[in-house]
């Protein structure tokens, strides 16, 4: 592996501990032999690993199995059971990122797609293993606001692993994904749910059974849905009419949004206007 010469690079070891959150360890390693596989593994924090040359196998109780290769990312949760190495006989080189704090649990608990998956893979290395140099190789941030500045930028890394990107960018390896990152875009758009289906490389039906599978719901109410949440913010924000809102935000005419605004969020619009302010469909501040 070029970017990590011959020799095991440090980037990161020990940090200020913060009350948000810090990187603890970051090391480019050229050499690592196998494991033993058992006990299993368990780590009190969480871990990104990058999979930069060779073979390896991940496996866990819950059972799932990987196979492993240059380009896979393995992501591990405080606590978890676990076990990743190369093959029996060989080594492989890596990068890993140790990381803690409530910042990353909040990550976490957001229900990234992807996020519960623990190998996935992101296509060349190199460009991974610059990004993670950018985001955690300078020294230790010795101020709360330098390291909130880091922790970040590496959120921002992380949040492209769990979601999916490849190397080149963009996010497009899931089909669903980048369905769902269309249809939680700008809400004004006009999103024709043919076109998405295409713009993902699907036929309209295979995307909306897959979209429903993983996802729970169905594409359509799930655009409806983020809708729904402009226009609680443009009701509670602005005067806007109605009429208004329903032209600027797709539907049909002011009863179709009426219509749908209550079956999403509980009540009528003019009911949720006259109320607290909202921090999602059908739910209130000090709300269940």
């Amino acid at each position: 592996m070029e970017a990590a010469a011959d020799e095991t690079t440090v980037l990161r070891a020990g940090a200020p501990a913060m009350s948000f959150g810090r990187i603890r360890v970051a090391v480019i390693a050229p050499r690592e032999p196998p494991m033993p596989e058992r006990p299993w593994r368990r780590i009190d924090a969480y871990a990104l690993v990058l999979v930069c040359g060779g073979h390896g196998r991940y496996r866990d109780p819950a059972g799932r199995r990987a196979e492993l290769g240059a380009g896979d990312a393995i992501v591990v949760r405080p606590g978890s059971r676990h076990w990743y190495g190369p093959d029996d006989g060989g080594t492989w080189s890596e990068v890993f990122v140790i990381f803690e704090g409530p910042i990353f649990d909040l990550f976490f608990a957001a229900g990234i797609p992807g996020g519960e998956q623990p190998v996935r893979h992101v296509g060349a290395p190199e460009p991974w293993i610059e990004r993670i140099r950018a985001a955690v190789g300078a020294p230790p941030p010795g101020t709360p606001r330098s390291a909130l500045e880091e922790l970040l930028r590496f959120l921002l890394l992380l949040s492209a692993v769990v979601g999916g990107e490849t190397a080149g960018g963009g996010g497009d390896g899931d089909p669903i994904e980048r369905g769902r990152r269309l249809l939680a875009e700008d809400a004004t758009a006009a999103l024709p749910l043919t076109e998405v289906a295409a713009e993902c490389g699907l036929p309209y039906e295979t995307f909306r059974r897959r979209f429903t599978r993983e996802l729970g719901v169905a594409p359509g109410r799930y655009r409806d849905e983020q809708r729904v949440k402009a226009a609680q913010d443009l009701l509670r924000s602005t005067q806007m009419t109605h009429a208004a809102i329903a032209q600027v935000l797709g539907f049909a005419d002011e009863y179709h949004f009426s219509r749908r605004f209550r079956a999403l969020a509980g009540e009528p619009p003019r009911e949720y206007r006259a109320g607290g302010a909202a921090i999602g469909p059908g739910r209130r501040d000090g709300g269940p």
